[in-house]
């Protein structure tokens, strides 16, 4: 073959090992590239790589646990990962969990300058208009009990009361959110890496960002 080979109807098993580095430490996901999502070696934050989308891509987990894994109603969480925008050209959402429309997405408005959680219908805000293309930022969000606090390098942008309630078996996925017929939209073009969801409110105050790899737990 001269060309990448493509999944037919007879078709039983493929595997091109395009993005074989894309994996969950933990263990707990299988994760599925879409599109041209992949691996770089050449811009990184921490480590040997990161993960690089175009604007056209995302990836998606495939949970090997209940897909509840990453919904916040059942107690604290904290969203972490550094990231690098490429272009800032209107809305980039950096994660978003979704099925028949998101549930959530968090990501950054460049029209308004600001970071947006929304749940559903309810949308809440933290000011910033210092992002800038070409930079990595290292972005926490945080759920304590009902207050949600936005940290970026460290530094809080304040707070904001939410109350998370709908339980649901929707995918989580990384650079994109999804309208109600399952279509990918707001986009990220930049790059992430160090990405890590834990079940447990990390950071309540400032704090020294990672300068080296999350340990697998």
């Amino acid at each position: 073959p001269s060309a990448p080979l493509s999944d037919t109807a007879n078709t039983l098993a493929l595997t091109k090992f395009d993005n074989a580095g894309i994996i969950d430490h933990t263990m707990k996901n299988i994760l599925l590239g879409v599109g041209d999502t992949r691996i770089i070696t050449t811009d990184k934050k921490i480590g040997t790589g990161s993960l690089v989308f175009d604007g056209t891509d995302y990836l998606q987990t495939v949970n090997t646990e209940p897909r509840e894994l990453f919904t916040p109603n059942g107690g604290d969480m904290t969203w972490e990962m550094f990231v690098k925008f490429d272009i800032l050209d209107g809305l980039h959402c950096l994660f978003s969990k979704y099925g028949s429309g998101s549930e959530y997405q968090f990501y950054y408005d460049n029209n308004s300058t600001d970071w947006r959680f929304v749940y559903h219908s309810s949308v809440y805000t933290w000011d910033d208009n210092s992002i800038t293309t070409g930079t990595w930022y290292h972005i926490a969000l945080v759920k304590d009990g009902q207050t949600h606090y936005l940290f970026k390098n460290g530094t809080s942008l304040g707070t904001n009361t939410a109350t998370e309630t709908s339980l649901t078996g929707r995918n989580f996925a990384l650079g994109c959110s999804f309208n109600g017929n399952n279509s990918a939209l707001y986009h990220l073009k930049g790059k992430l890496d160090e990405v890590r969801v834990t079940k447990v409110a990390r950071y309540t105050s400032s704090f020294q960002i990672p300068t080296k790899s999350y340990p697998n737990k």
